[in-house]
C-alpha cells in the first residue's frame, strides 16, 4: 500500500497525465501536469507545517472543484491532519453549524463561496481564503530539505465526509486512509481505467464518489482528469463534447435535466464509453431514454459514505437490466430479515467508515446494516428492491411506495416522480407523490391525469399529489427528500 495519498495518486508510472481545469468561465482552461500536482502539494505541505498544522489536527476545506482543491486536500492528509469538507452549495448558517461541531484549527474556503469575506469575519484568524493564485503557479522542481509527507497507516483517520442528508440531517462520516486507496483500485480495475481515459470530474468534491472515482482513481490508473465545477448540464455536455471525454460520473437528477434539452442530435457526445450513476435509482425509463436520445450507456452502481464509496458497480461491457451488478472484490453482502419480514442489506468491506463524528458507531460485528431491501439472483447481481422508508402502513395495510412511483413513471407525460410517506392522524401515514411533467400540459390535462391516477389506485394506496417544476436538490444533487416533505406539509397547513 502506498505511504501517503500523493505516492497513491502519482506514483504508479512515469505516463505524462493531464489535470485539466475548464474553470466556470469559458476561456479560463488551465492545464496541469502530474508534477505540476507534486510540487502545488509539497508548496502547501510546508505551508500547513508553518502555521503549526499537526497530525491529529482537525481542518476545515470548504471547497469547490478545482485543481486547488485536490492539492489541499492531498496535502492535508499527508501531514497527517483530518480534512473535514463542507459543500460549498451549503449557506452560511449550516456551514457555521458544522463549523462550530468541528472546532477545525484552520478553514479553508474557496474564493468561490459567495460567503467567504462573512466566514472570514466570523472566523477571524482562524479562516485563510484560496485561490487560483495560491498554489497552482507553483509549476518547477522545488527544493525540499527533508521529507515533508509522513507516512499514513492503512487505519489512520484522515476525512469526515458530510454524507448527503437526503432523508436525515447529515452525519460526520469518518474515514480511514485505506477507504481511499482500496476503493479507488477496486473501482478503477473494475470500469477499465487506462492511459487512454479521459474522465470527467463533475461529481461535487465534498461527495464521497466525487473523490474516489473522479480523482484518485483516474489519476491512480494514468488517466487524464478533466474538472468541471458545474453542474448545468448543458455546460457538462459542451466539455463532454470539447475534451473527448471516454468516462464519468453523473447522478440520475442531471440525466432527468438532459432529457429536457431541446435538439439532443446538437450534443456529440459520441466519445463516451459509459456514464457511471449513483446515489439514487436511475430506473429502466430514465436509462433507456437516454439511451435512446443521447446514444448513452448508464452503469448503475450501489454503495455509501460509510461503506467507503462503492460496494457494487454493474458490468461496464454487458450490465445487467435492473442490477446495480456484482460486489467489487473486498466486499461482503448478506441479508437481515426484520420484524416484518423485509430482507435489508448488510454490507462488510475493507473501506468501512471508522466511526460517526460523534463517536456513535452503526456498524454491528463489522457490518453495516441499511434500510435498502435487495436480493441476489443466480448470478449474484444485486437487485435494489427499495427502501425500508419505500414500505409505509396505511390504515394497517402495508402500501409500497416504490411499486407507486413505477406506475406514475408509466405515464406518457411524467417526466419523474417521487413518493414518500407522510404521518397523518387518521390513516397513520399516506402516500404523499411529487410529479414533474414532461412539459407544462395545463390545468385540464392535470385533472385528466388525476383521473388516470384514480382508475389505478385503491382508496389507501393511492397518493396524495403535488405537481411540482423542479426538484430540489442536495448539495450532492440527489433530491432533496427533507425540502419536498415541508413543502406538502405547509400546503396541507394552507400556508
Amino acid at each position: 500500500m502506498a505511504s501517503n495519498l500523493l505516492s497513491f495518486i502519482c506514483g504508479n508510472s512515469n505516463h505524462t497525465q493531464k489535470i485539466i481545469d475548464v474553470g466556470k468561465v469559458q476561456g479560463t482552461e488551465r492545464v496541469f501536469t502530474k508534477q505540476n500536482l507534486i510540487n502545488a502539494t509539497e508548496y502547501f505541505i510546508e505551508y500547513l507545517l508553518a502555521m503549526d498544522v499537526k497530525a491529529g489536527d482537525n481542518i476545515v476545506l470548504i471547497a469547490n472543484n478545482s485543481f486547488e482543491t485536490i492539492s489541499i486536500f492531498c496535502a492535508i492528509i499527508d501531514i497527517g491532519a483530518c480534512v473535514n469538507i463542507i459543500p460549498i452549495k451549503n449557506c452560511l448558517s449550516d456551514i457555521r453549524i458544522l463549523i462550530d461541531k468541528i472546532l477545525p484549527k484552520y478553514i479553508f474556503c474557496s474564493h468561490v463561496y459567495q460567503q467567504h469575506e462573512a466566514l472570514l469575519n466570523y472566523y477571524f484568524g482562524k479562516t485563510l481564503i484560496y485561490d487560483s493564485k495560491s498554489i497552482s503557479n507553483i509549476t518547477g522542481p522545488r527544493i525540499i530539505s527533508k521529507d515533508i509527507h509522513r507516512t499514513i497507516t492503512p487505519d489512520a483517520p484522515v476525512s469526515v465526509l458530510f454524507s448527503s442528508g437526503t432523508t436525515n440531517k447529515p452525519k460526520g462520516v469518518v474515514l480511514p486512509f485505506k477507504a481511499f486507496t482500496n476503493n479507488s483500485k477496486q473501482i478503477g480495475k473494475h470500469i477499465k481505467l487506462s492511459y487512454d481515459d479521459k474522465y470527467l470530474a463533475v461529481l461535487p468534491f465534498s461527495f464521497i464518489a466525487g473523490q474516489i472515482t473522479s480523482i484518485f482513481a483516474p489519476l491512480h490508473f494514468g488517466s487524464d482528469v478533466v474538472i468541471c465545477d458545474s453542474q448545468n448540464i448543458t455546460k457538462i455536455l459542451g466539455v463532454i463534447n470539447k475534451y473527448c471525454i471516454t468516462k464519468t460520473n453523473i447522478v440520475p437528477t442531471l440525466l432527468y435535466q438532459a432529457l429536457k434539452l431541446d435538439s439532443p442530435e446538437k450534443y456529440n457526445v459520441s466519445s463516451l464509453k459509459f456514464v457511471l450513476s449513483g446515489g439514487s435509482e436511475c430506473g429502466p425509463k430514465l436509462i433507456s431514454e437516454i439511451r435512446n436520445r443521447f446514444g448513452i450507456k448508464i452503469i448503475e452502481g450501489y454503495g455509501s459514505t460509510e461503506t467507503g464509496c462503492g460496494n457494487c458497480i454493474n458490468d461496464v461491457d454487458s450490465p445487467v437490466e435492473g442490477s446495480v451488478g456484482k460486489l467489487l472484490p473486498g466486499h461482503q453482502i448478506r441479508f437481515v430479515v426484520d420484524k416484518d419480514n423485509d430482507k435489508c442489506i448488510a454490507i462488510q468491506s475493507d473501506s468501512m467508515m471508522l466511526r460517526y463524528y460523534d463517536n456513535s458507531n452503526p456498524l454491528e460485528d463489522g457490518w453495516l446494516i441499511t434500510s435498502d431491501i435487495g436480493y441476489l439472483d443466480e448470478q449474484n447481481n444485486l437487485f435494489i428492491v427499495g427502501r425500508k422508508d419505500d414500505i409505509i402502513k396505511c390504515k394497517g395495510e402495508k402500501v409500497y411506495l416504490t411499486d407507486i412511483k413505477k406506475i406514475l413513471l408509466n405515464h406518457s407525460s411524467v417526466h419523474n416522480a417521487v413518493v414518500m410517506g407522510v404521518d397523518d392522524e387518521e390513516y397513520s401515514k399516506i402516500p404523499v407523490a411529487f410529479v414533474q411533467f414532461n412539459e407544462d400540459i395545463g390545468e385540464n390535462r392535470k385533472k385528466e391525469f388525476l383521473r388516470w391516477l384514480n382508475r389505478r389506485f385503491n382508496r389507501v394506496s393511492k397518493p396524495d399529489v403535488m405537481f411540482v417544476d423542479e426538484f430540489p436538490t442536495t448539495h450532492s444533487e440527489k433530491i432533496d427528500i427533507q425540502t419536498l416533505k415541508r413543502k406538502y406539509l405547509n400546503f396541507r397547513k394552507g400556508w
